[in-house]
């Protein structure tokens, strides 16, 4: 078991061997065959320029593990239910490596029309391998070119089918190709024959391909926490699909209900496919603290759990018991998500306006849970509870406590905070390390729209209220974006390496940005503001609303306003920003 996870490699002759024998079984929750015909080309130059093609996962199939993953044949393969290995990550490069190598009577996916693959025999001799690979489209000329090995000779082209016929077929097709030169004069074929010969033993033999192959008796949740971690990088397969397929045999159509309630969340979040993921994990969090991949399993229902008692015996546990106890965990799960989101959209509230102001979007399972656990847990002073909630939302924000390890990281604080919710005395530390490190905060140089830090900085100055510059009012908080105060031109004129800093930005409409500000300095927009309205309190009230309150004001209206003056500004705006987020988690 201490290999489990260890990298082997195969040859290519071995895995054309396996394709032949059809071995490789494609389970349900894969996608269908989607690369288009140049991807396959450009697979197979990959692999004749000795190139590493990525690490391929399988599964040593059972009848049981072949069934509860709806496994089929790779795409163009005969039927068949009986494999040697399932394959987790990999379909696409084997079932491009099928079509080239096997030519089945088959038309390539999403196209109307079978495709064949070859290599034209010159350029690859001169390793012109950018040349050197083409398909064809089936047609009348293409089919019979296909059949025809004299045509093929003629036009030194090489069909990759052969590769599908067996060791003694690739030399007899190379023996014709040099007789049929020689009897027309060509005194150079025998060598061309040579190294042509050389190049695909070599090929077949040498080129080795990456994989790791699970044990058959892998329980299934140890698979799912190794294809996550093994596809955390890919594009489109998640554990999301992965727990779809085997809950599929309990009748339950995860996908199906998915893409019913999936325009809740459009929009709302950056990435909306990340929710389906994230409502899997409320469901674990809320059921068992945990919610790492290899625990997703244990909410299959029916599925049973080990568990540790008190005494330290091991006990068996089923923690969803039926589809209809799975369903209305998530039907809970995708409610309380949606009203997550209102809180966390809400500009009074937590201020992420807009997706891309959401500091950290995989604290979206946690907190929802925790809100799910304030309406389950009876507590007699609920606003007390919420307002621990967001004391540790903030908390976890400027600890930067989600920039990794974000589901041992949940689980903690779940704990955590459900113990501070039934005694205040229980102060978790990561409340308990903000407060003592907050004022160490260095918002200066928090320059990137992409940090999390900026991101909640910005949300804090909506949620203070910033409003606008020309009406004094409440903006339509949804038209914000993150504006400079004083202007970027300036700043790379005067050399300002902070210009950028969050410090330096507030909530301002493009459409005020560009009435209003433009790239004039604060002494001229801004006396330009007073000048157009007589209620000076009225524009206090506004500035302060953006942290800028009379002593940041006069040093933004000096009229000779300088480096100097910026970076006294900066330092003075940082002061009151950093004592709200003081009050913000409790200080």
């Amino acid at each position: 078991m201490k290999n489990l996870e260890r990298i082997d490699k195969k040859s290519l002759q071995s895995f054309v061997s396996n394709l032949r024998d059809n071995k490789f079984g494609i389970p349900d929750f894969q996608r269908d065959f989607e690369w288009g015909p140049w991807d396959v080309t450009e697979l197979i130059k990959s692999i004749f320029e000795d190139y590493y093609i990525g690490t391929l996962l399988f599964w040593k199939s059972t009848t049981e593990n072949t069934n509860l993953l709806s496994c089929e044949p790779i795409y163009g393969a005969p039927n068949k239910k009986d494999f040697d290995h399932i394959v987790l990550d990999g379909q696409q490069r084997l079932s491009a490596l099928y079509y080239a190598f096997f030519a089945p009577d088959k038309n390539f996916p999403k196209r109307k029309s079978k495709f064949y693959y070859y290599f034209k025999i010159d350029q690859l001799l001169l390793e012109n391998y950018d040349e050197a690979f083409f398909y064809e489209v089936s047609s009348k000329k293409s089919d019979e070119l296909f059949s025809d090995k004299n045509k093929q000779y003629e036009l030194k082209l090489f069909p990759l089918a052969l590769f599908s016929s067996g060791i003694f077929e690739i030399p007899k097709w190379i023996e014709g190709y040099k007789d049929y030169w020689e009897t027309r004069g060509n005194n150079e074929v025998s060598a061309q024959k040579d190294k042509l010969m050389t190049i695909i033993e070599e090929l077949l033999n040498e080129y080795e391909i990456s994989y790791i192959e699970l044990d058959k008796q892998i329980p299934i949740e140890k698979v799912c926490d190794i294809f996550q971690k093994i596809n955390s990088t890919g594009l489109d397969l998640n554990i999301f699909d992965l727990m779809n397929a085997l809950l599929t045999p309990k009748d339950i159509h995860l996908k199906e209900w998915w893409n019913k309630v999936v325009v809740n969340f459009e929009g709302k979040i950056p990435d909306t496919d990340k929710a389906k993921i994230y409502a899997l994990q409320i469901i674990s969090i809320l059921k068992q603290t945990y919610c790492a991949p290899k625990f997703l399993y244990h909410l299959i229902p029916g599925a049973v759990k080990q568990i540790k008692n008190q005494e330290g015996k091991i006990e068996k546990k089923t923690l969803i018991a039926t589809k209809e106890e799975f369903g209305g965990q998530w039907n809970n799960s995708i409610e309380a998500m949606k009203k997550s989101l209102e809180i966390l959209n809400n500009h009074s509230d937590l201020g992420a306006i807009k997706p891309i102001f959401f500091p950290y979007p995989t604290m979206l399972p946690i907190f929802t849970a925790l809100n799910i656990e304030i309406n389950n847990g009876n507590y007699k002073d609920r606003s007390g509870v919420e307002n621990k909630i967001r004391q540790w939302y903030w908390a976890s924000i400027f600890n930067k406590n989600y920039s990794s390890s974000v589901e041992s990281q949940m689980a903690k604080d779940y704990i955590a905070m459900k113990n501070w919710f039934k005694q205040d005395e229980n102060v978790p530390e990561v409340i308990l390390e903000a407060r003592e490190g907050y004022r160490s905060l260095n918002l200066e140089y928090e320059n990137s729209s992409n940090s999390a830090i900026y991101k909640a900085i910005f949300c804090i100055l909506v949620r203070n209220g910033a409003q606008d510059f020309t009406t004094f009012k409440d903006p339509i908080y949804t038209t914000l974006e993150d504006h400079h105060i004083v202007p970027k031109s300036w700043g790379i004129k005067n050399g300002i390496g902070n210009i950028n800093s969050i410090l330096n930005r507030t909530p301002i409409s493009d459409d005020t940005n560009k009435k209003v500000i433009l790239d004039k300095l604060p002494n001229k927009y801004l006396h330009k503001v007073f000048e157009d309205n007589k209620d000076e309190k009225a524009v206090y009230k506004m500035l302060n609303s953006h942290f800028i309150n009379k002593e940041i004001l006069e040093i933004l209206m000096r009229k000779d306003f300088g480096p100097n003056d910026f970076n006294e500004y900066i330092l003075l705006r940082k002061e009151l920003i950093i004592d709200y987020i003081g009050k913000l988690i409790g200080v």
